[in-house]
């Protein structure tokens, strides 16, 4: 797991796109699945895999409040993840 801190903002009514950039973990190969959670109170509306980036659009969530995330990418034999925060402005 990369412990690395990603923070990602956004408004309560918008849906909004997250990518993460795999350059930096990946030695070689391609992403072949890209698993993500949030917790509740979030929802994912749609996942993506485009070369090194994974993306996630989320919906929802409450302002003010921080909701936390994971993003659980497979490239060949490595198994790797990253750890999000997305806090709702407003």
């Amino acid at each position: 797991m990369r412990t690395g801190e990603r923070i990602f903002e956004k408004n309560a009514d918008s849906v909004l796109d997250f990518s993460i950039n795999w350059t930096n973990f990946l030695a070689s190969g391609t992403i072949s699945s890209s698993d993500w959670t949030v917790d509740s109170g979030l929802t994912v509306l749609s996942t993506a895999i485009s070369g090194v980036y994974t993306t996630i659009w989320i919906s929802g969530g409450i302002a003010t409040s921080s909701y936390d995330g994971r993003n659980v990418i497979t490239a060949g034999s490595l198994r790797d993840s990253v750890v999000f925060s997305v806090y709702v402005l407003k």
